[in-house]
């Protein structure tokens, strides 16, 4: 096996495909392809605009699979992981690869995002480790850590885990996982995807103070903003961004709010248009447009030059009449195709760097002849359009435009030429009527407005309904002030009411992983007593056995004592005997008697000396008698016949006989001597006495005694 194989069957998980080893890739968690597929398309971008390899930072990088195919595509990677073995892994497969530019260390997430420094990473990755971290130090904390890292990054890829995945962690999880990154400027919802742990989906983002990143598109932001203009006071709520830079602009909606559906509706509109304009209709080119469940979004060629809207707001020189005849002819090309713009607004006309007038917001481009809100109709909110360039003046659109539809609020030869609009049907109405008169109208025309009743009255009435308006428009200022100082109230105690509920779940949940250890550890005292209980009652068992034995051994013990007292006494009388038998004996050899029979007892020893001489010298001579006699019976058969039976009657005398006339060469001499060599054996070794009962003995003693009389004669 392996080192790397070996490492990889070590591991508590086999999370992500082991890089450059399908082989040790089954079974993985996740199969992360679909990630890096974007990650991959990011990286791409970021390198282009960063003009050069990129500096990432992969957090939390488990077994290296995202970090190792970023340092493929030329990246300088450093990965960060809390698992020992998941670091020794990446460390083993970047050994296979000694020419990628990474490096991995163990390390907590948190820590190491503190020691950060603007410019050091390019590029951050974190896939689904910050729901561990919002658990630990709540969704504040981390609002706050990734919003000081994305001012010091280019670009931050992070995939979040959502408030409904069953596991504990998901309570201390924010409602909308966006909000974690909200204040970044640039927000995108890549995907979301499949994890091992619950059928719920994790939304993948990409999310940047610099760049924006649109399916494979991507660019530095010059500008941004959440309104379309300036007049807009947040009209939206936020749910809209506005991006600007070199080449593109970018617009991306959210689609589950309060505006989602007029939101959805715009931008497919407008993409829809883009694609596929009027001949002859001036529009920028269409690059991405797309939508998810949260957001959608639409990337064109960027129309560079300044709102309408803000040029007369600074006051600038304008050509006003040439700003009309250019909406016009626009306005009349759409009617034409059947297209009605229902938001003509200063705020929708740019005036390109060339002083064109160019109506935008073609998300408002479709084939009802109405405007979007009061007066409805298109001619008649084209005359408040019209009052706001030639006066310079543009009253804010809340609640309502300005009340001036009448011709007569106009200056010179305006109020002429939209008077010449009165004055015709209404149903003859048309943009192309409104430049054909246009075109031939003098701008420095001095004939006076009517004086008339009708124009005295309509005026009165505009006036008025404007002073109401205001009226309005102010109270609603307040009352909206009031609002929203009672909602960031209501939001602040929502918000702390938040983090107490974390703070009460966080503690719960530690109170209730400290009741199952304290559970584990009550059973496990229970069972390590009942453990106890067993070798005590194993151990009483043995002691009463060692108590018995110890009794048995006492008794022993005593009657050994007893015995010992027994010897001792039995050895005291013995010793008393010896010392009595001692003092008789060194009584007896000090007595005159001893001294006296002295040469008795030397007698005694030597006569014992010349006994035992003499009686080996008769043995020597009896066994060569016995030869001798042996012979001649052999040589008389009637006397080896009664000598024969005599013998016979003796047994044990017989045998010896013969075997004494075996070892002498006499058993095959004569049959005589089959009855007697065991006898003459045994008299010649001397062990006679020793093998034959009392009658033998008796009979050899007579043999003895006969042979030695025999021998003297």
């Amino acid at each position: 096996m392996s080192t790397i194989e070996s490492q990889v069957a070590s591991l508590p998980e086999l999370y992500q495909p082991i890089f450059g080893h399908p082989e040790l890739s089954e079974g993985s968690s996740r199969t992360s392809h679909d990630r890096l597929a974007h990650i991959a398309g990011i990286y791409k971008v970021v390198e282009r605009i960063q003009g050069r390899p990129l500096k990432v930072l992969d957090l939390g990088c488990a077994q290296g699979f995202f970090s190792l195919n970023l340092a493929a595509l030329g990246a300088q990677v450093h990965g960060i992981d809390y698992l020992e073995q998941n670091v020794q892994v990446c460390r083993a497969l970047l050994a296979e690869h000694p020419e990628y530019k990474a490096q991995f260390t163990f390390g907590k997430v948190q820590d190491f995002l503190e020691t950060v420094e603007p410019g050091q990473f390019d590029m951050v990755l974190g896939l689904s480790v910050f729901h561990h971290l919002v658990y630990d130090l709540g969704k504040e904390h981390i609002k706050a850590l990734l919003e000081q890292l994305l001012h010091k990054v280019v670009v931050f890829v992070g995939e979040f885990a959502v408030a409904e995945e069953p596991l504990y962690w998901g309570p201390a999880q924010p409602e909308d996982p966006r909000y974690l990154l909200e204040n970044s400027a640039f927000l995108h919802e890549l995907a979301r995807h499949s994890t091992h742990l619950a059928e719920i989906q994790r939304p993948l983002y990409v999310a940047s103070n610099q760049i924006w990143y649109l399916e494979g598109v991507g660019q530095r932001i010059s500008s941004w903003t959440p309104d379309s203009h300036a007049l807009a006071d947040g009209a939206h709520q936020g749910a809209r961004r506005y991006y600007e830079s070199d080449d593109y602009f970018v617009k991306v909606f959210r689609v589950d709010g309060t505006f989602g559906a007029r939101n959805r509706t715009e931008l497919e509109r407008e993409a829809q248009f883009l694609l596929h304009p009027p001949a002859g209709f001036d529009a920028p080119a269409h690059h991405v447009s797309g939508a998810n469940a949260t957001e959608s979004w639409l990337v064109t060629d960027r129309i560079k030059g300044q709102l309408l809207l803000d040029v007369i707001a600074r006051g600038e020189p304008l050509n006003k009449q040439a700003v009309l005849l250019d909406v016009l002819r626009q306005l009349a090309l759409l009617e034409q195709h059947g297209f009605y713009h229902d938001d003509v607004r200063v705020w929708n006309v740019m005036l390109d760097t060339g002083g064109k007038a160019r109506l935008i917001d073609f998300g408002s481009i479709g084939n009802q002849p109405t405007d979007c809100v009061w007066p409805h109709n298109l001619y008649l909110a084209f005359m408040i359009f019209v009052k706001e360039v030639v006066t310079g003046s543009v009253d804010k659109p809340m609640p309502l435009r300005e009340i001036a539809i009448s011709p007569f609020s106009l200056p010179q030869p305006y109020a002429n030429w939209m008077n010449s609009l009165w004055s015709k049907p209404v149903s003859t109405w048309s943009f192309q009527l409104l430049l054909d008169t246009l075109q031939g109208l003098s701008e420095h025309s001095d004939e006076p407005v009517p004086d008339t009743s009708s124009v005295l009255w309509m005026s009165s009435i505009e006036s008025a309904l404007q002073a109401i308006k205001k009226h309005v428009h102010h109270v609603e200022t307040h009352q909206n002030a009031a609002s929203s100082r009672i909602e960031d109230r209501l939001r602040a105690l929502d918000e702390k009411s938040d983090r107490m509920s974390q703070v009460y779940e966080r503690h719960l949940a530690e109170l209730q992983q400290e009741r199952t250890k304290l559970a584990d550890e009550v059973q496990s005292h229970i069972q390590a007593n009942r453990a106890i209980d067993a070798q005590l009652r194993a151990s009483q068992a043995d002691l009463d056995r060692w108590a018995k034995k110890a009794q048995e051994h006492e008794a022993h013990a005593a009657a050994s004592q007893a015995q010992l007292q027994a010897s001792q006494a039995h050895a005291a009388a013995a010793e008393e005997r010896a010392a009595l038998s001692e003092q008789r004996v060194q009584a007896l050899l000090t007595s005159t008697s001893w001294f006296m029979t002295k040469p008795m007892r030397v007698a005694v020893v030597q006569g014992k000396r010349v006994t035992r001489g003499l009686l080996q010298r008769s043995k020597a001579v009896v066994r060569k008698g016995l030869v001798v006699l042996i012979r001649q019976a052999a040589a008389r058969p009637e006397a080896k016949r009664k000598l024969v039976n005599l013998i016979n009657q003796y047994p044990p005398l017989a045998s010896r006989l013969r075997q004494f006339a075996r070892h002498h060469g006499l058993a095959g001499a004569h049959p005589v001597a089959s009855s007697m060599p065991s006898m003459m054996q045994a008299m010649a070794a001397g062990t006679v006495d020793d093998t034959l009962s009392a009658r033998g003995l008796e009979v050899l003693h007579k043999f003895e005694k006969a042979t030695k009389i025999k021998d003297v004669r």
